[in-house]
């Protein structure tokens, strides 16, 4: 993932410095649907539709998990659509969800793609905040349902419309803009989180705790629009950890 964020302050880069960029942003609620379970470490459900306050959900947004019965925070989707010289644009969409997928992005490809933005799914990165308290039933992948919910299509419609909605709203607001970027190296709170171990005969298991990606990426775009508020537009970072680095198991 960082790599891949490298590679693109290289290209923004290179398009900033022949020319002044233009950059905007979106971001719009994504909060997950009431009833459906919130996220890896919620209790195992005795049914289909069960909530965590002894209720019964008649949509069933939850099957192995207990379902949510209030919202305790919101969460969003949020995106940077960058204009280059050549009017080519990427968007840059980060979300609170458990995972990024391919195919929830093909998704929002698809709905871009009835409009006008000049984003597609080739223009798409999307980085997951890997949160561990909001409602993941995004994926057809059965082994992520050990530790989420089973697969609910309307919960991956409501994501992919989230996010599309936030690269149109982030291209309705482009203005000029100035980019800085930078990569740094640090390990205070990065650690592998599986760990080492000792195998059945003895010998060594697991992973080194300093087997991990110690990068931590940082892009700032500045408004230089010409109107009297100037400043920061937008800043999106990307560091490689897990959210029970931050504190506690069930963090986010």
């Amino acid at each position: 993932m960082n790599r891949t964020i490298s590679f693109l302050i290289g290209l923004l880069w290179s398009l900033s410095a022949q020319a002044a960029i233009k950059a905007g942003v979106g971001v719009v609620d994504a909060t997950g649907l009431l009833g459906a379970s919130s996220g890896q470490y919620a209790d195992t459900s005795t049914g289909p539709g069960q909530t965590g306050n002894g209720g019964l959900d008649p949509q069933a947004f939850s099957v192995a998990k207990l379902g949510t019965y209030g919202v305790q925070s919101r969460t969003s989707a949020r995106a940077i659509v960058v204009e280059g010289s050549n009017g080519g644009r990427v968007a840059l969409l980060t979300s609170d969800s458990y995972l990024a997928q391919d195919l929830l992005l093909r998704r929002v490809g698809q709905l871009l793609a009835e409009g006008g933005s000049g984003v597609g799914y080739a223009q798409l990165l999307h980085s997951a905040s890997h949160n561990h308290s909001s409602p993941y039933q995004l994926t057809q992948s059965a082994g992520v349902w050990v530790f989420q919910d089973a697969y609910n299509a309307i919960a991956f419609e409501q994501q992919a419309r989230a996010l599309s909605t936030a690269v149109e709203m982030a291209v309705a607001n482009l203005k000029p803009a100035r980019m800085g970027a930078t990569v740094v190296q640090h390990s205070i709170v990065k650690d592998n989180i599986v760990g080492p171990s000792t195998a059945l005969d003895g010998t060594p298991a697991g992973y080194p705790r300093d087997f991990n990606d110690n990068d931590l990426t940082v892009i700032r775009f500045d408004d230089l629009s010409g109107s009297t508020r100037r400043g920061s537009m937008a800043t999106i970072w990307s560091a490689a950890t897990s959210s029970r680095r931050c504190g506690g198991s069930s963090s986010n």
